[in-house]
């Protein structure tokens, strides 16, 4: 099971390259990197039953969720 801790960790990365403004910036290309990897990870886990673009859809609606939210 996907737990808190593991979309809040997500939804950190979302928002970093997701809303930057510097769409070329290290940090945004770092970031959608590292939100990419453990996208995968978590699929591989928790997600395998289900198809790769519907996990990363589901998932962030849920990191804009969290993020709209706190």
């Amino acid at each position: 099971m996907i737990g808190p801790a593991d979309i809040a960790a997500l939804a950190h990365l979302y928002d970093r390259y997701a809303n930057a403004l510097e769409r070329t910036s290290a940090d945004r290309v770092q970031a959608r990197r590292q939100f990419y990897v453990r996208l995968e990870i978590l699929h591989e886990q928790e997600g395998r039953n289900v198809s790769y673009d519907a996990f990363r859809f589901e998932m962030v609606n849920l990191c804009k969720e969290f993020l709209r939210k706190n």
